[in-house]
């Protein structure tokens, strides 16, 4: 019972050593204002159902593990079409809270340098990082919902590529 437990351990702990890696950067003063830029206006794009300004600002696929398939026999893949993440998008995201945060609050962006992903979506050289730009919501504070709950952050996952941001994914945190 015992070598169980360890040889389990040691394969989370290897697993956890050989995963992506996610390092935490300062966004420079140019791409921060830049970023802003884009973000304002992919917000107003979702706000009016651009359609076009949305294909324009987003990658053909999109990284969401945000909506459950429509069809529970399908399994869950969380790179979706443009397409799709914007039909579940436009059909989950009004009645959530994300939503109403959007419009009303303000946003908080960070940079996340990753290694060793795998994208379908984006093409880059493996020897070079990939930095990821998170526009984050505050959705839920802590102990809103509950007394003891950690709270819900949402972030908007942009990338710049060939100097141009794109939206890449939406993700969460408790």
């Amino acid at each position: 019972m015992r070598s169980l437990a360890l040889i389990t351990f040691l394969l989370f702990i290897s697993t956890a050593l050989y995963s992506q890696e996610l390092k935490s950067l300062k966004l420079s003063h140019k791409d921060s204002i830049e970023l802003s830029k884009v973000w304002l206006r992919y917000k107003h794009a979702l706000e009016s159902k651009d359609i076009h300004s949305l294909h324009q600002l987003s990658y053909k696929i999109i990284h969401c593990d945000r909506f459950e398939p429509e069809n529970s026999s399908f399994t869950k893949d969380p790179n979706l079409p443009l397409d799709t993440f914007l039909n579940r998008f436009y059909h989950v995201f009004p009645d959530l809270k994300l939503w109403r945060v959007i419009k009303t609050k303000k946003y908080h962006m960070t940079i996340d340098k990753a290694s060793n992903w795998a994208l379908p979506n984006i093409k880059f050289q493996r020897k070079k990082s990939l930095m990821v730009y998170n526009i984050w919501y505050l959705v839920f504070e802590p102990n809103e919902i509950s007394k003891g709950d950690e709270g819900l952050s949402e972030a908007f996952q942009f990338m710049k590529i060939n100097g141009k941001f794109k939206l890449y994914g939406l993700t969460s945190i408790p």
